[in-house]
């Protein structure tokens, strides 16, 4: 049976995950969208509590609030993972120039991923 994708907005997964910091806490950002991201970290969350994520892009920062969403630890699942949780965030109305930011950094990853689709499809044929 296919996976069937279940979310409102596509997540664009990161080439390289890009480090953060949420509210001050040393975290790996992993995939992100227009309304949330997902992301490693070594301690516990806890669901709903809001927090502010700061990374850099681009010589940029980008600072915006957040609510986790679920924090989640594959112990006991068999994965090992260095980072022990992985959490989902929703961003809360992130405006102005963290908007404007966030929009400009999916901008440049679809159009990224479009274009080693089109040059993977020229170069099969």
């Amino acid at each position: 049976m296919p996976d069937i994708e279940r979310r409102r907005i596509q997540r664009i997964n990161l080439d390289q995950p890009v480090s953060g910091r949420l509210s001050g806490m040393k975290v790996t950002i992993l995939d992100v969208s227009t309304i949330g991201a997902r992301v490693d970290h070594t301690f516990p969350l806890a669901r709903g509590r809001r927090l502010r994520l700061d990374f850099l892009w681009e010589d940029e920062t980008i600072s915006i609030h957040c609510d986790v969403t679920r924090c989640v630890s594959p112990k006991g699942s068999g994965v090992v993972k260095p980072q022990g949780y992985t959490s989902g965030l929703q961003f809360v109305e992130p405006l102005g120039p963290a908007r404007a930011s966030l929009l400009r950094m999916i901008l440049a990853m679809v159009t990224r991923d479009l274009t080693r689709e089109k040059s993977k499809t020229q170069t099969e044929h």
